[in-house]
């Protein structure tokens, strides 16, 4: 079958990770008062580094398929953290969780929306999701879209932010979470929120990717890292 983009990054043979700090750009501003003042300059990215090393014959002949297939940083992948499929409450899945009409709940909230506060905190509020539910600082919320002439069902667009604090869901099947980064204010309103394999759109960073040499009979020589940034698409 042919291969499709974004496809999904593998999901074997990293032994460490580091995901979900937003690379930031920002500036400090001395003020004459002696506070220091900070200014953003453009939008919060998501890295990606993943540690290789020593991967067994059969992991290293996906990442040399995959890394290949990239075609350097001309092809967006789909970027997850392969320890964290779930929300850590539900690291096993939402098997046992219904919708308020009973069908098995996928993931998916009805709806969501966001709020900014006085200081600038994201408010994230996920609706229509299983009463009880709970989100924990540090679990991942993803948004996911069909690009505008994409086959419908694709969600060839993706954004993930990252719970600031503890939540749980009410009766009503609402939760409401401090998230960083804030999403964007171009995302569509129609995007789906979901709590099942959080992604986002990222490119290689190729200066930085080193798949390492065959090390016979059946492994890739110690150092060998894979490096990527989230590409931020409406």
């Amino acid at each position: 079958m042919p291969l499709t983009y974004p496809m999904l990054m593998p999901e074997v043979g990293a032994l460490a990770i580091d995901f979900g700090m937003p690379e930031r750009v920002d500036y400090t501003s001395p003020e004459n008062s002696g506070r220091i003042g900070g200014v953003q300059s453009g939008w919060p990215h998501f890295t990606l580094s993943l540690d290789l090393n020593n991967l067994p014959e059969p992991d290293a002949r996906v990442w040399r398929s995959f890394v290949r297939s990239l075609r350097g940083a001309q092809r967006r992948f789909l970027a997850w953290d392969p320890w964290r499929r779930y929300p850590i409450a539900h690291s096993g899945g939402f098997s046992r969780m219904t919708y308020a009409d009973g069908s098995a709940f996928s993931g998916a909230a009805g709806g969501w929306s966001q709020s900014i506060t006085g200081n600038g905190d994201a408010l994230l509020t996920l609706t229509g999701v299983p009463k009880g539910i709970r989100l924990t600082a540090d679990d991942y919320i993803g948004l996911k879209w069909d690009a505008d002439g994409s086959e419908p069902g694709t969600y060839d667009r993706r954004l993930m932010a990252v719970a600031q604090e503890d939540g749980v869901a009410d009766a009503d099947g609402s939760i409401t979470v401090t998230v960083e980064p804030p999403l964007p204010d171009w995302t569509p309103a129609g995007a789906v929120a979901h709590l099942d394999q959080p992604c986002c759109l990222m490119k290689q960073r190729t200066g930085e990717t080193k798949i390492g040499r065959r090390m016979l009979p059946d492994h890739i020589e110690a150092g060998s890292k894979f490096v990527a940034v989230q590409e931020l698409l409406p």
